[in-house]
């Protein structure tokens, strides 16, 4: 089996800096296949150094609130898929 690259569509990711007040940092974006654009339901979002994460729906979005002790970045993992690491400012670490 081949291995096919994650997109995460830059159009929906948000990043919500609200740490003022001791808010917390939401994000939320939406996984799909990079070849069809298909949603890919069941993706895993984890932010990186923590156990901080959550799966993506039916339609592939997700909705994360990030933890201030962990790497601002995301890794991306679907089975038969290569997993992708984002950083937070929207560039993907090799």
């Amino acid at each position: 089996m081949y291995f096919k690259q994650l997109l995460l569509l830059a159009a929906a990711w948000t990043l919500a800096a609200t740490l003022a007040l001791g808010q917390a940092t939401s994000i939320h974006g939406t996984v799909t296949d990079a070849e069809s654009g298909d949603a890919l339901q069941g993706a895993n979002v984890v932010q990186l150094q923590t156990t901080n994460g959550t799966s993506t729906g039916e339609d592939g979005s997700f909705n994360l609130q990030l933890l201030e002790k962990g790497k601002q970045a995301i890794r991306i993992t679907f089975i038969g898929y290569k997993e992708k690491v984002i950083q937070l400012d929207g560039r993907a670490m090799p």
